[in-house]
């Protein structure tokens, strides 16, 4: 009879075991004796690994046709114990697909304040060019300067990162100049034109 020896977490043992119960237990009525055997010798012996701490190695005489639903359910109570990974963070995605990225660049705009709408749409009017945040604040009439302008677009910064996005604008802390990327702009111009109130037709 196949002897088996698996290294199992210390406080895994006892559901080991009951793994191994339960595949002795399922076998059919007439290998019995050879069942009683098996479970007379389980486990053989238990020894602790090295260097691993808090593992040890536990040996099994297991029927050769028991042996495959043996490891399925063995490697079923490990892997069901082992702790969860923390999952990496998925990489923000671009603006750059019209119509992909549509619906989640619409609930951001609708997100935005009016301010907001009115410095991005200047950045979506001149694709590509960094504008300070004096500049916009002047062109705007937005109180408080650059600051003003800072604290305008922090929240939708922040829809975006929950809509797995990156920023729509792009921001140089160095000199404080904010722009938007030409697909960008793009996508949005589009999404600032259909959300735009359509004129009622004359009567």
């Amino acid at each position: 009879m196949p002897v088996v020896t698996i290294e199992v977490p210390e406080d895994l043992i006892g559901d080991i075991y009951v793994a191994v119960g339960t595949v002795l237990n399922d076998a059919e009525e007439d290998v019995a004796a050879e069942r009683k055997q098996a479970a007379s010798g389980a486990p053989q012996g238990t020894t602790r690994a090295e260097p691993r701490p808090g593992v040890v190695q536990v040996t099994f005489e297991i029927p050769e046709r028991l042996l495959s639903r043996f490891y399925t359910l063995v490697g079923f109570v490990l892997q069901q114990a082992r702790p969860d990974e923390p999952e990496e963070p998925a990489s923000p995605a671009d603006w750059d697909n019209v119509d992909l990225d549509f619906e989640s660049a619409r609930e951001v705009w609708r997100k935005c304040s009016p301010r907001a709408q009115d410095v991005f749409s200047l950045l979506i009017d001149n694709p590509g060019l960094a504008m300070t945040g004096e500049d916009i604040a002047s062109k705007l009439d937005i109180p408080n300067g650059k600051r003003g302008v800072a604290g305008i677009v922090a929240w939708p910064a922040r829809h975006c990162a929950d809509a797995g996005y990156v920023s729509l604008f792009r921001c140089d802390d160095a000199d404080g100049g904010y722009w938007m990327d030409p697909d960008t702009a793009d996508l949005f111009a589009r999404v600032r034109d259909a959300a735009r109130p359509r004129p009622r037709p004359a009567s």
